[in-house]
């Protein structure tokens, strides 16, 4: 048994085997709905509500982005941002000078929780309202949002998330 073993033992445990099937369709009304603690006064007050706080690192999916134009004004030199990104037709005033990408969302701390009720089940389907995982969502004029929330199985150790389902609700919208 190494250090990290006995220091962490949920964390070394083998991966569990269960592979869950999915419904074709949720009632939102049979799946329990699993709230999310995003920092130490909120995980604290899930324990002391009796809740087992289910603890990952946030980290961020370089697919997720929005998009920004800065654009010049031809005879003041001044700028102006651009945020529908459909092409350069910014007027006959404007320059398109600048396409920035950046990662547009930010979480202090860089972890999070899911507060399990204690009477959890393996096999049980859950509806995780505010996902940790950054996972893709909607798409609108080239800007990749985040997927919000979703519905999961709990193995006993972790969540398996139900991607099919999170991939249908997407909306794309296209310029």
């Amino acid at each position: 048994m190494s250090v990290f073993s006995i220091l962490w033992p949920n964390r070394f445990k083998k991966r569990s085997k269960f592979i869950p099937v999915f419904p074709k369709q949720y009632v939102r009304a049979e799946v329990r709905m699993i709230k999310t603690a995003r920092n130490l006064k909120e995980i604290n007050q899930g324990v002391e509500d009796g809740f087992d706080p289910f603890i990952l690192a946030i980290k961020p999916n370089p697919e997720i982005k929005h998009h920004v134009g800065l654009m010049r004004h031809k005879e003041y030199g001044t700028y102006s941002e651009f945020k529908q990104m459909r092409g350069d037709d910014v007027g006959d005033d404007y320059i398109m000078t600048h396409r920035i990408e950046y990662y547009p969302y930010f979480f202090e701390p860089h972890y999070a929780a899911y507060l399990l009720p204690k009477d959890i089940k393996v096999g049980e389907f859950v509806w995780l309202e505010d996902l940790i995982q950054d996972l893709e969502g909607d798409y609108v004029f080239c800007n990749v949002s985040r997927a919000k929330s979703g519905p999961a199985c709990w193995t006993g150790e972790r969540f398996i998330l139900d991607l099919e389902f999170i991939k249908r609700r997407r909306s794309f919208i296209l310029g």
